[in-house]
């Protein structure tokens, strides 16, 4: 019997075309489930290209934005191009302004012990 879409896990299936990493999600993405690790999944791997792309999608909600995130920084620290068109509209407006929202705290105006 086959399992219903709602209760997979969140999970990234990944390939490599002509340099490009291509990240296929699909799954149940919650934030309080276990879900897949950006650098465990790039790994070694030194793609000149990484594309996202959605595939058969349940549910999600911030813990797919923050994995979403992760590569992107990823990207920018490595300068790999990132390719994000295969998102819907309104996945890519959202990760265009968490990208804009980052905050930096300086070093003295952190309390102690955090």
């Amino acid at each position: 019997m086959p399992t219903a879409p709602d209760v997979l896990p969140a999970y990234a299936n990944t390939r490599e075309e002509a340099g490009t990493l291509i990240v296929e999600l699909s799954g149940n993405w919650r934030i309080t489930a276990q879900r897949p690790d950006w650098l465990e999944i790039v790994g070694e791997r030194s793609p000149k290209a990484v594309r996202l792309q959605i595939g058969t999608m349940a549910n999600w909600d911030s813990s797919l934005l923050l994995f979403w995130d992760s590569v992107r920084c990823w990207c920018t620290e490595k300068g790999v191009t990132l390719d994000v068109r295969a998102l819907p509209e309104q996945a890519r407006r959202l990760l265009e302004q968490l990208s804009c929202t980052k905050v930096s705290v300086a070093a003295g105006d952190q309390a102690p012990g955090l």
